[in-house]
């Protein structure tokens, strides 16, 4: 019976290696070797605390800045230590400078008003424009077109106007 067991364990001459072994999940987890212990790290690191160098830097940095905001003085005291008083502008210098800003600013406002407000002029069209250029006076007869009005004081006779152009007759 063991000869029959391994003439099945054996491979086929002509099969693939990787045909023939197919670990299960399980099996490849037995094998792998990952789970052994580590050793442990002996660095001995320094007791951490508020006594450490950054702490007191911190420290310095802070009682720096409060100081430093203290000196700056009041916030309705116009006095700064390190800008000299004739670099800082008066109130009255302020007004002018925000007046003519304004007033800028008000023409550049009506000018966008003036561009947003304009129109196209309105374009009139007719509908047959080509009649313009078949009208002839030479093609009516004498008297067909014009009705003659009162005889005036010092040319006799005159048109009516509007009815040059009628071609309607009364």
């Amino acid at each position: 019976m063991l000869r029959t067991a391994t003439r099945l364990a054996r491979r086929p001459r002509n099969a693939p290696a990787a045909v023939l072994s197919r670990p299960s999940s399980s099996a490849a987890h037995v094998q792998d070797d990952h789970h052994d212990h580590h050793e442990q790290d002996d660095t001995v690191y320094p007791r951490e605390g508020f006594t450490g160098p950054i702490w007191r830097k911190t420290l310095v940095c802070t009682v720096g800045a409060v100081l430093f905001y203290e000196c700056l003085g009041a916030p309705l005291d116009n006095t700064l230590p390190w800008v000299p008083l004739s670099d800082v502008a008066g109130p009255t210098s302020w007004l002018d400078i925000a007046s003519t800003r304004a007033a800028k600013e008000k023409a550049v406002l009506e000018g966008r008003q003036l561009v947003r407000s304009a129109e196209r002029p309105p374009i009139y069209r007719s509908r047959n424009p080509e009649e313009f250029n078949q009208i002839s006076p030479f093609g009516n007869a004498v008297g067909m077109d014009v009705r003659w009005g009162k005889p005036s004081a010092g040319t006799g006779t005159v048109p009516d106007m509007g009815t040059i152009l009628s071609n309607a007759r009364k």
